[in-house]
């Protein structure tokens, strides 16, 4: 069954996987830097696996607190993962994850990583520092990101035939 997340960051409360005009069947956190608080949820991922201990769990990626947060299916914080840094383990404004429910693998965007053609290999691993604050179309014109644009496409330009 879909359900539809409130999750409660910043000023905004963000309604993920609802039809618009839906009401939320679960609501998460609230603003903070405690267990179950945001500074910036920007991705929610479910693990839809089934007869699985992790099935059900919500994981939040929390852009300002640099972590994810982990929920069960009910709502009740269980643990978190990730703090701010570069290392392994470490994350740097997490925005995006997403749940292999097969492995129940957690795959976490903080970075772009850009594979070669077939077999697919890490070719090599950007790590933004684009501003995160301000609107999408100040941020569009940041030269920050106007150069990792260009560093993405000097690099995928080299498979476009």
């Amino acid at each position: 069954m879909k359900k539809a997340i409130l999750i409660a960051s910043t000023a905004v409360l963000l309604l993920f996987g609802a039809a618009p005009g839906a009401s939320a069947d679960l609501v998460l956190g609230s603003y903070g830097s405690g267990a179950g608080q945001y500074q910036n949820a920007q991705g929610v991922a479910v693990d839809t696996s089934s007869g699985e201990t992790a099935s059900g769990r919500v994981y939040v990626a929390d852009t300002g607190n640099n972590r994810v947060d982990v929920f069960d299916e009910a709502g009740a914080f269980l643990f978190s993962f990730g703090s701010l840094g570069t290392g392994a383990g470490q994350l740097k404004s997490p925005n995006a994850i997403a749940v292999d429910p097969a492995s129940h693998a957690v795959y976490v965007a903080d970075q772009v990583v850009l594979l070669s053609p077939r077999p697919g290999r890490i070719y090599k691993t950007i790590r933004p520092d684009i501003p995160r604050s301000g609107s999408p179309e100040a941020i569009r014109r940041d030269q920050v990101y106007l150069d990792t644009v260009e560093e993405i496409w000097q690099v995928l330009k080299q498979y476009v035939a």
